[in-house]
C-alpha cells in the first residue's frame, strides 16, 4: 500500500479536509479515508491533491522528497506497491502536464 502523507501537508497549508475537498474536486469523505489509510489513492488522485495543495506529487508520497528548486525535476515518482502476486514491486512514472508535449 502506498503511504501518503496528506494530512501532514494539508495541515501545513492550514486547510481543513473540506477546503481541500473543494479545491481538489474530491469529497471530504475520500480525503479522510486517504488520511487514515482506508483508501489507497490512484496516481491521478495524488496529482489532483498535489495541485490543490500547491506541491509536487512526490511530496505527498512517504519516502519521496521533491527535487530541490535549483534542480529540474524528472517528473518521475517512484514508489513501491506491495502486491499479492509474484511481482513484489512496481515502478510508476507520473508525467506532469508541462511534460506531456516533450
Amino acid at each position: 500500500m502506498v503511504k501518503v502523507r496528506l494530512r501532514e501537508v494539508r495541515e501545513r497549508k492550514l486547510l481543513t479536509q473540506q477546503e481541500l475537498a473543494d479545491r481538489s474536486g474530491l469529497t471530504q469523505t475520500t480525503i479522510s479515508a486517504i488520511e487514515v489509510g482506508k483508501h489507497e489513492p490512484r496516481i491521478s488522485t495524488i496529482r489532483r491533491l498535489a495541485a490543490a495543495l500547491g506541491v509536487e506529487p512526490e511530496e505527498l508520497v512517504v519516502g519521496q522528497e521533491p527535487a530541490p528548486a535549483s534542480e529540474p525535476s524528472t517528473g518521475e515518482l517512484t514508489y513501491q506497491i506491495q502486491r499479492r502476486t509474484a511481482v513484489p514491486r512496481q515502478t510508476v512514472r507520473i508525467i506532469r502536464p508541462e511534460e506531456q508535449g516533450s
